[in-house]
């Protein structure tokens, strides 16, 4: 190949005219260093700026918390007894479902035939009415401080039904009508004219008592044996998902308690007679060990609206190998809405990681050091990072790094981040 170039050159040299060879032989020294500073030059700046320009996509270093979650089969553990009753006809409820009871407050009045449970509705509706009516009037009295107090209460619940009903939240609305209606009467009550309201009171007062005759036969009133949080709902697993002995439970016993059937009888509801309940969530000792027993977790009940509690995890049960356990999660707070369920999905929140958010693709290595490019000053400067948390694409990076040994420091808040660290180095002047 060599020496056909050579061929090639000598037969061009051998067509060029002797005067023009001899003037091109004396200016060759002069053009060829003039050729290779023009060289030297253009190929420094076509390097520097990485062929005259460089098109880079960046975003700002800026703080984030990730809420990592997992997801499990959840089963619900109650230290519940059962509501007997002699009789079994039609139970006229005088307690709510998740309320508060102390020993002989009474539950509900059971009668020994059934009846029309439109009656039954009608007597609870008027209650209703009669306890409006009785905390309207109080003793007939208000000082003109209470006054106050009552006009300040109506102009704060209206304003804040009038913005439920400018966010569509109708629960709002309906949860705040009860305590509007109140105020509205005991104005009526402190400027004298609640003539109306007394005669109302005697009405509905007269209406149930008459209502109450309806109700033909014996009837039986059952009250609270025990302090504790009442139920109507019975579902016949009272007796089998049970926290009574919770600190005998092991591996096998809960299974064993889990598989067993549902033994629904006739009952006038159920007791919850320990304010704490627990969730057991099945899983291995690998996930099980990323949680701290004793630690507070944010548990969400996807089948309850979503609901969020505060679990504390009470203890950790493992089967005989060691490779299986159960985590024993406990709660305080009684709720209608979770008691209807035993088994259920929840959500744990396992981590909250707080950093800053940056690309995959943002990541190198550099001189044994992980990090990113950032942009400052119009060139590519290296920053390094300590990778917290691998998510789908990204990474969460600690935004706590006050040590910085070395030539190069930490990634910053609001730093220019380079999302793409492919042909990038320290200096790289970009346009």
């Amino acid at each position: 190949m060599l020496e056909k170039l050579k061929k090639i050159k000598n037969h061009l040299i051998s067509r060029i005219d002797p005067k023009t060879k001899k003037r091109m032989v004396k200016a060759l020294p002069g053009t060829l260093l003039l050729v290779l500073l023009f060289s030297v030059v253009l190929f420094t700046i076509f390097h520097s700026t990485d062929g005259f320009t460089t098109l880079i996509e960046t975003e700002h270093a800026s703080l984030i918390t990730e809420k990592g979650s997992m997801s499990f089969t959840g089963y619900t553990l109650r230290d519940e007894q059962l509501i007997t009753s002699e009789y079994g006809g039609s139970v006229y409820y005088l307690a709510q479902d998740a309320q508060r009871v102390n020993p002989g407050d009474e539950l509900a009045r059971v009668y020994e035939a059934e009846s029309d449970e439109t009656v039954e509705i009608l007597v609870k509706e008027i209650d209703r009415c009669i306890e409006i009516l009785e905390e309207s009037i109080g003793d007939g009295h208000f000082t003109l401080g209470e006054s106050k107090n009552v006009q300040n209460g109506i102009s704060k619940i209206y304003y804040t039904m009038m913005r439920a009903v400018a966010n569509g939240n109708a629960g709002d609305i309906a949860s705040s009508y009860d305590d509007l209606l109140i105020l509205l009467n005991k104005m009526q009550v402190f400027l004298n004219n609640d003539g109306e309201l007394s005669e109302l009171l005697e009405e509905y007062r007269t209406q149930k008592s008459r209502l109450e005759d309806y109700y033909k036969g014996n009837y039986q009133t059952v009250s609270a044996e025990e302090g504790g949080y009442f139920f109507k709902g019975i579902d016949g697993y009272e007796g089998v998902y049970s926290s009574k002995n919770i600190e005998e439970l092991t591996y096998n016993s809960f299974f064993e308690m889990i598989g067993k059937d549902s033994n629904k009888g006739e009952y006038v509801g159920k007791m919850l007679v320990d304010y704490r309940w627990y969730i057991a969530v099945p899983t291995v000792k690998g996930i099980s060990d990323t949680f701290a027993v004793g630690g507070e977790y944010d548990m969400t009940f996807p089948d309850n609206g979503n609901r969020i509690l505060k679990m504390e995890l009470d203890n950790v049960i493992f089967d005989d190998t060691g490779a299986r356990s159960i985590m024993l999660f406990s709660c305080g707070i009684v709720g209608e809405e979770l008691s209807s369920l035993r088994v259920q999905q929840v959500s744990v929140v396992s981590r909250n990681v707080t950093g800053y958010r940056i690309p995959v693709s943002a990541v190198c290595e550099l001189g044994g050091s992980t990090g990113v490019y950032i942009l400052k000053d119009g060139m590519a400067s290296f920053r390094k990072v300590v990778i917290l948390y691998e998510g789908d694409g990204y990474y969460i990076v600690s935004a706590e790094n006050r040590n910085s040994d070395g030539y190069y420091v930490y990634l910053a808040l609001n730093d220019n981040i380079i999302i793409n660290c492919k042909n990038m180095y320290e200096g790289k002047v970009i346009e």
